[in-house]
Order: structure tokens, then sequence, then C-alpha cells
């Protein structure tokens, strides 16, 4: 308290408790958190006033509280990087100092998540969503070569889906292998997974709802469904090395899928390819798309009509 006394106080009633024993207890270091203004690729992060409504009030919930560091960061952030020379990719970062003074940096979440740092003119996006005639196509290829896993986070919006939607697809033909995610309503809603393995037999079904997010990876022999690994068939031939990664619909257009993207990135032999973030160009009258934080490109409508964007990150 105001006059050095140590104790607990109780943050429900209000009250204060003391030692009840002899001799003296020992006090920990304060709490001290700091919001960083600082510089992270050339972007000047404003005070914390300015943020976030979602960050600043977290970030006065930890004051009241006064809780311990841990505490406090599980409240504020969803992932840390521990060193702070590679800094935070975040568009909005919080550095907290140890106890010993060793600087930590840690992404902060807005209402929808936590944001990219996009450059000036783009907005990032919740979501990107598609009726059923709208695909991006990309210009990753190479997937011929090396061990590549395709990872997605999506939702699937309409249970007449009469046949096939791709979310995310290398694939040109049958008698090729391919890395795909499907979903079907055509024989009751399932997803249909494919990791690389011949077409058509290949494809590992599974049960699926619509209106649910889910995340997969689909890699050389295998593929990770909405937490549940399973193996692919043996492989068939190989696949060409100019086919596409295509999201939301084939390499043709068709078939397309009525789906929300969140997410989707590609590694090859553990190397982030591409880091596709869905978006808005505000500097191009808010053209809808996909932004690749690895090459810098922003990938638009192949298809027809216009995508629906989600909520501002």
């Amino acid at each position: 308290d105001s006059d050095g006394v140590l104790g607990m106080y109780d943050t429900v009633s209000g009250q204060f408790f003391t030692n009840a024993g002899t001799g003296e207890f020992v006090a920990g270091l304060p709490v001290s958190i700091k919001i960083a203004t600082t510089k992270y690729n050339e972007r000047q992060f404003a005070p914390v006033e300015t943020r976030l409504d979602a960050a600043v009030a977290a970030v006065d919930t930890v004051v009241t509280q006064t809780m311990n560091q841990a505490q406090a960061i599980d409240q504020i952030a969803t992932t840390k990087q521990t060193r702070p020379d590679e800094g935070c990719t975040a568009k909005y970062c919080l550095l907290v100092e140890d106890e010993d003074g060793t600087p930590h940096w840690y992404p902060i979440a807005g209402a929808n998540g936590v944001a990219h740092n996009l450059p000036a003119g783009y907005t990032e996006l919740q979501y990107l969503q598609s009726s059923g005639t709208q695909n991006i196509i990309t210009d990753l290829t190479g997937f011929d070569t090396g061990n590549w896993e395709i990872y997605t986070k999506f939702m699937s919006t309409s249970e007449t889906q009469t046949s096939y939607g791709y979310i995310v697809s290398v694939y040109s033909g049958e008698s090729t292998n391919a890395y795909r995610v499907i979903f079907s309503g055509a024989n009751g809603q399932r997803f249909l997974l494919s990791g690389n393995n011949k077409a058509g037999s290949g494809n590992i079904a599974v049960a699926g709802e619509v209106n649910r997010v889910y995340e997969a990876t689909v890699k050389n022999g295998s593929v990770v469904f909405d937490g549940v690994t399973y193996e692919t068939p043996t492989q068939g031939t190989a696949l060409a090395n100019n086919i596409p990664l295509t999201i939301l619909g084939g390499v043709n257009g068709n078939p397309y899928a009525k789906a929300r993207i969140y997410s989707v990135k590609a590694t090859q032999d553990g190397v982030l390819r591409a880091d596709y973030i869905p978006a808005r160009h505000d500097a191009d009258n808010g053209k809808l798309g996909l932004y690749d934080m690895v090459s810098g490109q922003f990938f638009t409508n192949a298809g027809t009509g216009t995508f629906t964007a989600g909520p501002d990150m």
C-alpha cells in the first residue's frame, strides 16, 4: 500500500490482507509494461491512445488489475516472438520488458484478429468470399519438385454446391497428381482431399459442414484436415511444373467454390514461398483480392462477378 506494507489485494471485495505471521514478506519487482513507439518496416507505430480500441482496452485492463507479465500477455497477444531483433510483423506491436530488462515483442490483436503490416494503400480483410463465379489464379508454380505444403483456412458457405468447389488446388486433369481441397454438396456435405497423389480414387473423403471454419494442409503423401492427419494413396504421375496454385476455383475457372478464404500459405522444402492475405486495394478504387506478403504482389478476381469483402482487420 502507500505506506509500503506488503500483502494481497482482493479485487472482488476491495480488501487488503497483510501478514498474520512474524517477520516480513519479500516483494517482487513491479510489473513493467511498455507500449512501443518505434519503427518497424519503415512504419511509425502510433501511441497507444490512437491504436485499436480492443488493444487499448486490454492494456487498460492489465494496468488496472496489476497482473503479472505472463497474464498480461495472454490477454493481449496471440503469439510471441522472443527475439526483438526479429521485430514484429503485425500492424500493431507491444514491447514488454522482463524483470531483468530483456525486451520482447508481441503482436496486438484487434477485434478481428492480428493484422499484418500491409503497405500503404491496402487494408487487410478478415476474409474474401466468393459467390461461385470468382477465383484467384496465382503465379506460384514449380510443384513438380520439392516437398510442398499448402495451408488454407476457409469456410464453405453453401450446401447447394451441386458438384465440386475447389478451395485450393494445383490440378489440371484426372491423369495427374494434385494438391486439392474440394467441397462437395452433391452427395451430402463432405470434403475431398488429395496431397500430391493421383486424382480420382486418390482422394480422401471427409465429412464436413457449411458455415464452419476449417484449416487444412495438403502435402506430399498426406493431408492434415481439422487437426487430423490422413495418409494419401500411392503417388501417380508427376505434376507438370507450369500448373499454378489456384484459390476458390480451378485453373480454368470451374469448378468454382462458394466459400470464404481467411488465409493461404505455401512452403517448399520448409521455405515460405507465398502468404496470401485477403485485402482491399484502397488506392485502386477498393479492388478486392489476395496480397502476397512474400512477393508483394496483389492478385485479383480471374472469374466473373465480384468478391464480397469481410470486415477490416
